[in-house]
């Protein structure tokens, strides 16, 4: 098995300054058999302070980054 990331955003940063409040990366996971290649975006981290899935944009009721900072 082997996981990869790709695609990493943080958000919360102005322009050189400001507090993170949140960060998103795109994980790979590859295995042999059933387990096949699965994709995922996470919340790092998630509003109960480990890795959580990004809702869909029909899930998501509000920004990422609000949720993270709420958390």
């Amino acid at each position: 098995m082997g996981l990869t990331t790709s695609h990493r955003a943080y958000s919360g940063l102005g322009d050189g300054f400001g507090m993170l409040t949140g960060r998103t990366a795109t994980v790979h996971c590859s295995g042999r058999g059933r387990a096949g290649p699965r994709t995922r975006t996470l919340l790092l981290p998630g509003p109960g302070g480990t890795a959580q899935p990004l809702p869909t944009p029909a899930e998501r009721t509000t920004d990422p980054a609000d949720t993270a900072a709420t958390a």
